[in-house]
């Protein structure tokens, strides 16, 4: 099972709410939204709801009229994105956990998003200075929730799958995985031999179960190498596809690695718009898995990231070599040569519809 990252707690966060996190970090350990007897919602219920509820009591800022608001422009988004109309009973001034629960934790993200813009909107300045760390520490939570996955991991009885959602997506990229695959092809009534033989992990290309098979070993091989740094890559992506395209979401130690998902984020369409619509939940997370697996498989370093920028920002390649410490501008320009087109953001872009045209 892939660890999921610790909960990243925002400087000059509501202290209560430190603490509510804090201590579900701590007991999170067999908790999961696919758990059936660990459900995770009951954590945040017990955690999470509380330190919320004072927050918004001490706060003037979220005030119930801030809330409803929020809620309302949620809603209208999320009926543009499905473009179906879902009565779920739930409020603005409905428990986070509740929330979470029914709609899902992608929800509850875009939901604390739209609560810091109108309170951005009502209260600019210190308000909302004091209150951003704590939202974005709670949006923190929904995609570390969202990514929990359960420790164990069963298929069901007399060969009939019941597939989790952790074993239909490969760990290494964004295809199916073999079990999934074979299951969308056949129906569920699987031979019991069948579904021990398939992989619930990896998909066909990077699964290390290919007898006599050495291209598909050595894959298997490269994608476990490279497992943390793609974990790396679709973090960070997903961190600046829930944030504002105008700013860069701090993800690394380098704010030009930062920018670079920016701008990644805003040429292939990869941040959130208010005017988008028509993409399903399923659909953006393959569109993420693929591109952070292009960027592991295309071997962008973060030094390479960190060129792109300065030399997009105006720097000649000298000016680039100095800035980052390097020898000379020979470096600079070998490195350039192994850097894809479509990550060369000093060079005009060219979209991949123009060029097949």
């Amino acid at each position: 099972m892939t660890a999921v990252a610790p909960i990243k707690i925002w400087s000059g966060c509501d202290p209560q709410l430190e603490q509510a996190l804090a201590a579900l970090c701590i007991a999170w350990g067999p908790y999961s939204a696919q758990s059936r007897g660990y459900p995770i919602f009951k954590l945040l219920r017990e955690l999470i709801d509380p330190a919320w509820s004072a927050l918004c009591h001490r706060h003037p800022a979220l005030s119930q009229d801030i809330l409803v608001l929020a809620w309302m422009r949620f809603r209208l988004k999320m009926m543009i994105r499905t473009r179906q109309r879902e009565e779920s009973g739930l409020t603005g001034t409905s428990p986070l956990s509740s929330i979470a629960h029914k709609l899902g934790f992608d929800a509850l993200d875009q939901f604390v998003h739209e609560v810091a813009r109108a309170v951005l909107t009502k209260y600019s300045g210190r308000e909302f200075d004091q209150l951003q760390p704590s939202l974005d520490t709670l949006r923190e939570m929904a995609i570390r929730c969202r990514g929990k996955k359960p420790r164990q991991r069963a298929l069901g009885k007399f060969g009939k799958v019941d597939l989790l959602d952790d074993m239909k997506t490969c760990r290494a990229c964004e295809r199916q995985t073999e079990l999934a695959a074979h299951v969308a092809t056949v129906g569920d009534a699987c031979p019991a031999g069948e579904a021990r033989r398939l992989s619930s992990t990896y998909c066909s290309i990077h699964s290390p179960e290919k007898s006599g098979s050495t291209m598909a070993r050595a894959n298997y091989k490269r994608a476990r190498r490279s497992q943390q740094t793609f974990e790396t890559e679709l973090n960070r992506l997903e961190r600046q596809y829930w944030g504002r395209p105008a700013t860069a979401r701090e993800g690394s130690t380098a704010p030009s690695v930062d920018e670079f998902f920016r701008q990644l984020s805003i040429r292939k369409g990869l941040a959130v718009d208010d005017g988008e619509a028509g993409n399903t939940h399923t659909d953006l997370e393959l569109l993420l898995r693929r591109e952070a697996r292009k960027l592991v498989d295309q071997r962008m370093s973060d030094r390479k990231k960190e060129m792109v920028v300065l030399l997009s920002a105006g720097m000649s390649q000298p000016q680039v070599a100095e800035k980052l410490g390097l020898k000379s501008r020979q470096a600079v320009s070998k490195a350039l040569q192994s850097i894809p087109a479509d990550y060369r953001f000093d060079a005009p872009f060219v979209s991949e519809a123009s060029a097949i045209a």
